[in-house]
């Protein structure tokens, strides 16, 4: 909560002063009139003016009070909620949940679907310019360190076996942490397969032209090292009519 004192020869003065200095319709804040002020003798002496206390709701304080219902809802005990605007994005931290497993869901989902509510309530009261992140007791940085543990495993190998590799399939904030590490190495690039949310990325070696192996992952999103390696199948030959059976 954001507390800003105005103050100036009326009630009303200071209210509509204090709203366009800040941008503001009058359902988002509250005030309190500290002192009312006096118009003194004869309105010449002594006059003193009208001193008000605005309240200033800010997004993290919104965000926080939005998860406290929604974890309320679930059942879900837990010590306390910490929250930390950095620029355009609120950081938010579910501390001492004892569930946390469940929490957190598999991969990560349901807290994703938590996260997506709160996102999507600023979007219905007009807030689009904050981005808040949901976390519980560090899983997403932990995550991000397993992800990029892998991309550092699967690009050695991409450029010493000079082939593509295919991840399985993954969320968008999972395909960012590859194509950000891997568009640092010169000779490494990456491309997106598949349709949906979960799509899959492909790290192939950089080069002038594109590889087979690039076609192959565009055409079948599921080809992985496994597949690359498998050799193609012998056709047929198809069999001889029986000249007997003809006649």
């Amino acid at each position: 909560m954001k507390i800003v004192k105005r103050q100036g020869k009326s009630e009303f003065e200071v209210v509509t002063g204090f709203m366009k200095e800040f941008n503001l319709k009058r359902n988002q804040f509250t005030y309190e009139i500290i002192d009312k002020g006096s118009n003194g003798f004869f309105n010449l002496f002594g006059a003193k003016p009208v001193v008000i206390n605005f309240m200033l709701q800010q997004d993290d304080d919104g965000v926080k009070m939005f998860i406290e219902g929604v974890l309320k809802h679930m059942d879900v005990e837990y010590q306390k909620i910490t929250t930390q605007k950095k620029n355009d994005t609120v950081l938010v931290d579910l501390v001492g949940v004892k569930e946390k497993g469940f929490v957190i869901g598999k991969d990560g989902r349901l807290l994703n679907s938590i996260q997506h509510l709160v996102n999507r309530m600023l979007l219905n009261k007009g807030i689009d310019d904050v981005q808040v992140v949901v976390d519980c007791e560090g899983y997403r940085q932990n995550h991000e360190k397993q992800i990029l543990g892998k991309a550092r495993d699967i690009a050695q190998k991409v450029k010493q076996r000079k082939r593509s590799y295919t991840f399985d399939p993954m969320r968008a904030s999972d395909r960012k942490v590859i194509h950000r590490y891997i568009e640092k190495d010169d000779n490494l690039r990456t491309m997106t397969v598949g349709k949906g949310e979960m799509k899959r990325v492909v790290v192939m070696p950089d080069s002038d032209e594109k590889p087979s192996a690039e076609n192959e992952a565009a055409k079948n999103p599921r080809q992985d090292e496994g597949t690359q390696n498998a050799k193609p199948r012998r056709r047929r030959r198809p069999r001889r009519p029986n000249r007997s059976n003809q006649e």
